[in-house]
């Protein structure tokens, strides 16, 4: 890779706080690092708050349909007392444990685990998408989320 890619590559991460209101008076946060056309989401410490699947499910339409991300990762300490649930819910939600020297796996850790949700584009569906939300029509409700530059990555170990 040459400088000038280096450069470019070094240019596309960016650090994004999704802040998603599943219901009124309740908001869940979210810090995620957005890396080319990846996103990665650390998950906090301790208990999830109510309303998380909810906003996970928010989290991960706005980063297929807006970030146009090809993969979502998240990673969490494999030393959680609720890991073995965690690990259910996203396998629910489609996300895949990934090995330790995956290319998905930016900065390894041992003792992190990270789990890829894989983003499948066709690429008529995205265009009749774009024509329904034209029409005023969407596939799906969305609840609002905002961005800022603050926020973390799973590289913290």
């Amino acid at each position: 890779m040459n400088n000038s890619a280096k450069k470019n590559a070094a240019q596309t991460a960016s650090n994004l706080t999704f802040k998603i209101s599943p219901v009124a008076g309740l908001t869940v946060s979210w810090e995620t690092r957005l890396l080319n056309d990846v996103l990665y989401v650390e998950l906090p410490a301790g208990i999830l708050p109510e309303g998380s699947k909810e906003s996970l499910v928010t989290l991960l339409e706005y980063a297929e349909e807006k970030l146009k991300c090809k993969h979502v990762v998240c990673c969490l300490n494999k030393n959680r007392p609720d890991r073995v649930s965690l690990l259910r819910v996203f396998n629910f939600f489609g996300f895949q444990i990934l090995p330790p020297g995956h290319q998905l796996v930016v900065s390894p850790c041992q003792d992190l685990l990270y789990m890829a949700y894989t983003i499948e584009r066709d690429s008529e569906l995205d265009e009749s998408d774009s024509d329904e939300e034209a029409d005023g029509k969407t596939k799906r409700q969305r609840s609002s989320s905002s961005e800022s530059t603050d926020g973390g990555s799973c590289s913290d170990c």
